[in-house]
């Protein structure tokens, strides 16, 4: 089996991207908290430049994501955040929820940042 291919979000990737965290806010039994629109996306990660992030892609279909946003130390300058790291396996609706921890560090000296931090880490498998 060949690994997922890992890219940068683009603006075609935004309806499979916003899919994945309405099927995550269903796993974690909140899915009316998902008040963003594909519109919103667009604009925080191409506009206004607030969060960034990258798909995984496999057989021409995003399964997972990663997205991350920036906020600013004092001590240290910009930092990037993985605020939802969210890789999936199967069918939608049947997928696996996982976020491993460990991921984006390399990713953050590449565009400067000075720390990184995961958040929401330990998501359990959604098949019980």
């Amino acid at each position: 089996m060949n690994a997922p291919q890992i890219e940068a979000i683009r603006p075609e990737h935004i309806k499979d991207v916003l899919q994945l965290i309405k099927e995550l806010a269903v796993y974690e039994r909140e899915p009316d908290a998902v008040v963003i629109d594909e519109d919103l996306l667009q604009d925080v990660l191409f506009h206004q430049r607030l969060a960034y992030g990258w798909v995984a892609e496999e057989k021409g279909e995003v399964i997972g994501l990663a997205i991350c946003y920036i906020r600013f130390s004092t001590w240290k300058g910009p930092c990037g955040y993985l605020e939802d790291l969210i890789v999936g396996g199967g069918a939608p609706g049947k997928r696996h929820w996982q976020a491993p921890v460990g991921s984006g560090g390399s990713s953050c000296q590449r565009t400067g940042l000075a720390q990184r931090a995961v958040a929401g880490a330990g998501l359990e498998s959604a098949r019980h």
